[in-house]
C-alpha cells in the first residue's frame, strides 16, 4: 500500500506520570492533581507538523584510499515539530516551562494602565469614574499635564491619593480644565492569568497523540492515522513577534522523543520512541 501525506495534524498532550499539585509536584498551577494519562491539552489550529528522524553512522575504514569498510549506528534520535496558528495561556505556559497564576481574592495581580483625565472646575482630580469598581494602587500613581494632541508638556511627579480616589500632587495644585494622563496599577481577584516565567522551571513531559489522514494511492480513499510519541520532552524555547503588519506569529513546539511505553502494551514489551498507527478500515 502507497499513500500520500498532506492533511493537517489534530494533537493532544497527555500527563506521563500523577501529579498531586502539591510542593513543587504540579503541572500548569499549584493545587490541581492530575491523574496519570489524563489530557492536559488539545491543538486543532496548526499550520504544519514534521516529524524528523535520524541517527549517527561511524565507519571502520582503511587499505588503499581509506575506504569505508563496516558500518555501525546509534544515537538514534526522533524529534516531532508542529507550528500553531493559535495559542492558549495553557499552551505558553507549557511551551516556556512557566507557571499558570490565576488571579483570587488571596493572590490579587497587579495590572498597569494608563488614562487621561479632566480636572474638574475645582481643581480636584477624581479617578472613581476611571476605575470601574476596581482597586486602586494608591503608592504607585504618577501624572503628566498633556496638551491638546496628547503630548506630554509637563512632568506632575508622584500623586497623593485619599479616601474618595481624589488626588493631589505636592509638585503644584492642578487647574480646571487641565488634561492629566495618569499612570497608575490596579489589583485583580478575578479575570486575570499571570504566564510567570522563572529560572528555575522548564517545559516537560507529555504523552503524545496526533490525528491525521493519510491518502491511498490505489483508491484515492483517506486513511486515519495516529502519530505517537509516548515519552515527549518539550523543547523550552518561544518565539514570536508583534507587529501591525505581515503575517501574523505562528507558535512552534518541538518534542524530543525518549523511549516510553505506548498505551496498551503489554508489560515487557519494548519501549518505543515513535509509533505510527494507519487504519486500514
Amino acid at each position: 500500500m502507497k499513500f500520500g501525506i498532506r492533511s493537517a495534524v489534530d494533537v493532544v498532550f497527555k500527563t506521563t506520570r500523577a501529579y498531586s499539585g502539591e510542593g513543587q509536584d504540579y503541572l500548569l498551577k499549584k493545587g490541581m492533581k492530575w491523574e496519570k494519562g489524563e489530557p492536559v491539552l488539545y491543538f486543532d489550529s496548526l499550520k504544519m507538523a514534521t516529524t524528523e528522524g535520524t541517527a549517527e553512522t561511524v565507519y571502520a575504514q582503511g587499505g588503499k584510499g581509506n575506504p569505508r569498510l563496516i558500518a555501525w549506528e546509534g544515537d538514534k534520535t526522533v524529534t516531532f515539530t508542529f507550528e500553531d496558528a493559535l495559542i492558549s495561556a495553557e499552551g505558553m505556559s507549557i511551551l516556556a516551562g512557566a507557571d499558570l497564576i490565576d488571579a483570587s481574592a488571596s493572590q490579587k495581580i497587579r495590572v498597569h494602565k494608563k488614562a487621561v483625565v479632566q480636572v474638574a472646575e475645582d481643581g480636584v482630580l477624581d479617578l472613581t469614574d476611571i476605575l470601574d469598581g476596581e482597586t486602586l494602587v494608591k503608592d504607585e500613581i504618577f501624572g503628566f499635564i498633556v496638551d491638546a494632541n496628547g503630548e506630554i508638556v509637563e512632568r506632575l511627579g508622584k500623586a497623593t491619593v485619599d479616601e474618595y480616589n481624589l488626588i493631589t500632587f505636592t509638585n503644584r495644585p492642578l487647574v480646571e480644565s487641565e488634561s492629566v494622563l495618569i499612570d497608575y496599577y490596579v489589583e485583580k481577584s478575578t479575570g486575570v492569568k499571570e504566564i510567570s516565567i522563572t529560572p528555575d522551571k522548564f517545559a516537560g513531559y507529555f504523552y503524545i497523540e496526533g490525528d491525521t489522514l493519510f491518502r491511498r494511492q490505489s483508491d484515492g480513499k483517506d486513511l486515519a492515522a495516529q502519530i505517537i510519541i509516548p515519552n515527549a520532552k518539550i523543547q523550552t524555547a518561544f518565539n514570536f513577534s508583534m507587529s501591525p503588519s505581515g503575517d501574523p506569529s505562528t507558535f512552534t513546539f518541538t518534542a524530543d522523543a525518549f523511549p516510553g511505553t505506548l498505551a496498551g502494551d503489554p508489560p515487557g514489551t519494548e519501549k518505543k520512541l515513535y509509533a505510527l498507527r494507519i487504519l486500514e478500515d
